[in-house]
């Protein structure tokens, strides 16, 4: 990548559960990107309800309605609320700043599945 500064990727076709605008067909969400594969730093996206699109982007993504069942009984009955939410990735950012390799070097605790813990 040859950005070297962190950059916004918005509006884009990423997840099922990501809002479309209808009057543009856009989705509405965003990401800030941190360069040189540092990763994701921010994320976040009004949420669908509408069990139509919700089950035309289920099938775009080729994700399986059966692990998704409870949520899909609520957008089919029409008692989904509309939602937005973000997320913050502390030790990505911390990561970014120090210019440290691996995210654990940045944890207060880090954990790795499959890693034995010493108490």
């Amino acid at each position: 990548m040859k950005e070297k500064q962190p950059f916004w990727v918005m509006d884009h076709y990423r997840e099922f559960y990501d809002k479309e605008d209808p009057s543009t067909g856009k989705h509405i969400n965003y990401d800030l990107v941190y360069p040189e594969g540092f990763g994701e730093g921010l994320s976040g996206a009004e949420r669908e309800t509408d069990y139509e699109v919700i089950l035309r982007k289920m099938a775009e993504r080729k994700n399986d309605p059966a692990s998704f069942a409870t949520y899909l009984e609520i957008a089919k009955k029409g008692i989904l609320k509309p939602t937005a939410g973000g997320g913050f990735g502390v030790e990505r950012m911390v990561r970014f700043l120090t210019g440290k390799k691996q995210v654990r070097e940045v944890c207060l605790f880090p954990r790795v599945p499959g890693e034995k813990i010493v108490v």
